[in-house]
């Protein structure tokens, strides 16, 4: 990826951008997005959490525990022996599966509010890291009150990210700002992007998008 100005960045991505697609929803209206882990093994387990979401347990990107490939934690005292249930681990996605999040978008019985979310993995001791190597990316929920405000639409509205990176071998670090492409409810997203190919229409309840973790 081309993170700075000259040599490429290998990265882990959603959909082999950085940040990953932007996904962009009315509030209220129930979303499917699938994610599939194609990332090398030393990955290791993946979880998604949309940050700010008011999401179900089981589609909250619950960290897990203790796993085969990840047999210890640095920072927490996780008890062996527990079962998948209790630990969590059954909620991860291994390399080479898949799992699909529901998204309500419902806050307390009713349409969450407008707000600016991001998604990103959310792995046992290794959020940071995963994220910082690329596995990112924006998410926005719209309502009424929000679409009535004297705000930029169009091709005027855009999204953006702050990011710092760091070459390895230099002490200076650049913050830039990132965008990335964005999953309508109304249009397919371009192939490249790894969203879907076909979205649900406007008057659906569901739309179904597709992220595919790869390097």
């Amino acid at each position: 990826m081309q993170a700075l100005p000259g040599a490429k960045t290998r990265m882990w991505t959603y959909g082999g951008t950085f940040p990953g697609p932007t996904v962009r929803r009315p509030a209220g209206h129930r979303t499917k997005v699938t994610f599939h882990h194609q990332l090398p093994a030393e990955a290791g387990e993946l979880t998604v959490h949309l940050h700010g979401g008011h999401n179900r347990t089981q589609f909250d990107g619950q960290p897990g525990g203790l796993t085969a490939r990840q047999p210890i934690s640095e920072y927490c005292h996780i008890p062996r022996g527990l079962s998948p249930r209790a630990s969590g681990n059954d909620l991860l996605i291994s390399p080479g599966e898949r799992k699909t999040y529901v998204y309500d978008l419902v806050e307390e019985g009713r349409p969450e509010r407008a707000a600016f979310q991001w998604y990103h993995d959310h792995r046992l001791d290794r959020t940071a890291r995963h994220s910082w190597r690329g596995l990112a990316g924006m998410w926005i929920v719209d309502d009424e009150l929000d679409s009535s405000l004297p705000l930029p639409k169009g091709d005027r509205d855009l999204t953006r990210s702050p990011t710092s990176s760091r070459r390895r071998t230099g002490s200076s670090a650049t913050r830039s700002s990132s965008t990335a492409p964005t999953c309508h409810t109304t249009r397919s997203c371009p192939a490249a992007t790894g969203c879907a190919s076909s979205m649900s229409p406007p008057s659906a309840l569901t739309t179904s998008t597709s992220q595919t973790a790869r390097r």
